[in-house]
């Protein structure tokens, strides 16, 4: 239900209080959320850097971002941020991030992030292998009961 609103109670003071509790209210957030001062692309290096307006920063390859893996670095650099730093937006690929969900390493849907942990589960590296064969040289993986 809409809030109605008591014109007669509606005052200079009070409007000003009211614009004046929501600025605070913005800089609480600021300090506390992630909130976006900036989002580049390196073409370079191909990583997409956030920086958070409480000074953190976040980079990442695009290649893990759902719809950004197969596209040219043009079009990744092709990208704007809202104006309160809560999303990034690329208009060409019709593709939104908000900014919480990428900093949490929130990729794409579950099934895309699934894919990812899959992927990354394929990969082998010297440390898994010499974890295999130790695991291998106690019998293997213990039967379940």
């Amino acid at each position: 239900m809409a809030k109605k609103w008591n014109l007669d109670q509606l005052t200079e003071e009070n409007l000003k209080e009211q614009i004046e509790k929501a600025r605070e209210a913005g800089k609480r957030a600021d300090a506390t959320l992630a909130r976006a001062e900036s989002v580049s692309y390196s073409k370079l290096d191909n990583l997409i850097t956030i920086r958070l307006k409480n000074g953190a920063i976040s980079s990442f390859p695009p290649t893990l971002v759902q719809g950004l893996a197969d596209a040219t670095p043009d079009e990744i650099a092709d990208f704007s941020l809202d104006s309160g730093g809560r999303s990034v937006r690329w208009e060409s690929l019709d593709i939104d991030f908000s900014i919480p969900g990428l900093v949490a390493n929130i990729f794409g849907t579950k099934e895309w992030m699934a894919e990812l942990g899959r992927q990354g589960g394929l990969k082998i590296t010297p440390a898994k292998a010499d974890a295999a064969r130790k695991n291998g040289a106690k019998g293997g993986r213990p039967k379940k009961s």
